[in-house]
């Protein structure tokens, strides 16, 4: 089972983190909001802050208006990449998820050895290249169940693969064998 692995994992766990923002005047104080943020949010949001101009290569959307409490379009998918402790050249692993659904396609195999230094006290941990998950996150939020050879789920699986390509593409990736 791979619930109880974290950082250095594509597992929830791992690659979700709080984001802690403190408006002046303490404005919005205590909100909880639950949206799906990417770093390169908070760099535009502070640009936008500041009265700077975002780069036009930036994929970066301000959080400005959800933090102000006005309309706000959330990103409806989310991906990234996750490299191993001591390989930083090529990711073992790319994931894209949605408010519901996680998928991870792991691109090479990998061992809890290459994981974080946390790896000896968590279960082992295996993936080998090629292989697929796919998670509900409302149902599974341990991320126990793999759904992603299930044929009910074929269509979702294929959708968030090619959200997570086309974003490690599109985000300058190098070539994937």
């Amino acid at each position: 089972s791979t619930a109880r692995w974290a950082k250095g994992t594509p597992m929830e766990k791992g690659v979700r983190s709080p984001l802690v923002v403190s408006l002046p005047a303490g404005a919005g104080a205590g909100r909880k909001l639950d949206a799906l943020i990417d770093l390169v949010d908070v760099h535009a949001t502070v640009l936008d802050y500041a009265g700077a101009s975002l780069p036009a290569e930036s994929r970066g959307r301000s959080l400005r208006a959800l933090l102000e409490g006005r309309a706000f379009e959330p990103r409806a998918r989310l991906c990234g990449a996750v490299y191993a402790r001591y390989d930083v050249d090529l990711p073992f692993a790319l994931y894209a998820r949605d408010e519901r659904w996680k998928y991870v396609l792991y691109l090479r195999d990998v061992t809890s050895k290459e994981l974080t230094p946390g790896a000896m006290l968590a279960p082992p941990f295996h993936a080998r290249a090629g292989t697929e998950r796919l998670y509900d996150l409302t149902e599974d939020p341990l991320e126990k169940r793999s759904l992603a050879g299930n044929e009910e789920q074929a269509e979702r699986t294929r959708s968030l693969r090619e959200s997570a390509l086309a974003w490690w593409r599109e985000s300058g990736g190098a070539a994937l064998d």
